[in-house]
């Protein structure tokens, strides 16, 4: 399983995900972005998925355009022109799995819950098995992806200063296979304690080489970066 490639890829260093890419090189959840990353050696990308009024999944972070169109309220043939106009991309899902596809790991993230389904049904289209996870801040949409698909891993994202105890009830709770801290509340006690309990750790966003090395001492499973290339060279010198 997907776990199973964590395992045998952090032997020696965590998976390095390009964060929605390689936003300092070309826009964010772009398919040049995404293109970039594993141009450099990333293992992988993440990315944001949302829905379109029509059922569309697209790449993108936020829920209002800066035209003010809210996203899951349009067509996808309306909202292709708005993303234009405001100088950004919005690919259409499919065509980001099929880019991806066979040359790197996907962490996807659901920004909302409500179309569990439809993704897992895509990627499973699309996608080699084992190549891809889900993830969201939304507990809802973590526990139906795990319900829907639970040979496919769902980590929950958290962000602030967190309390492991309650986390750690929580994951068992919804039936997620692992969590994503901010890197800022990552310190390495709190890694250890998940690593205990036997739930891969992700960290978010990592630009910094010392913190990227303290993570990597404390056990992460993963970094999410912006800067991937930057590294991948720090953990192949």
């Amino acid at each position: 399983m997907f776990e199973d490639r964590f395992t045998r890829l952090t032997r020696v260093r965590p998976l390095i995900l390009g964060h929605r890419g390689s936003p300092l090189l070309a826009p964010e959840n772009s398919l040049e972005s995404f293109r970039i990353a594993l141009e450099q050696g990333a293992d992988g990308i993440e990315l944001d998925v949302q829905c379109t009024a029509d059922g569309v999944l697209v790449a993108h972070h936020d829920e209002v355009l800066p035209s003010g169109e809210v996203l899951n309220t349009l067509p996808y043939m309306e909202l292709q022109p708005a993303a234009r106009r405001a100088g950004f991309e919005m690919p259409n899902l499919a065509d980001v799995f099929q880019l991806v596809a066979g040359r790197g790991l996907l962490n996807i993230e659901l920004k909302t819950a409500g179309f569990e389904q439809s993704l897992i049904e895509l990627a499973r289209r699309l996608l080699p098995a084992e190549s891809y996870a889900f993830s969201s801040f939304e507990m809802q949409a973590v526990a139906e992806c795990r319900r829907l698909a639970p040979d496919v891993p769902a980590f929950l994202i958290v962000f602030g200063k967190r309390d492991a105890e309650r986390d750690l009830k929580i994951l068992q709770g919804i039936g997620a296979s692992g969590i994503a801290f901010e890197s800022t509340y990552a310190p390495d006690e709190l890694v250890s304690i998940f690593r205990y309990h036997r739930y891969p750790v992700f960290a978010w966003t990592v630009n910094e080489s010392a913190e990227a090395v303290r993570l990597d001492r404390a056990g992460v499973t993963g970094l999410i970066t912006d800067e991937p290339a930057k590294l991948i060279k720090l953990f192949t010198v």
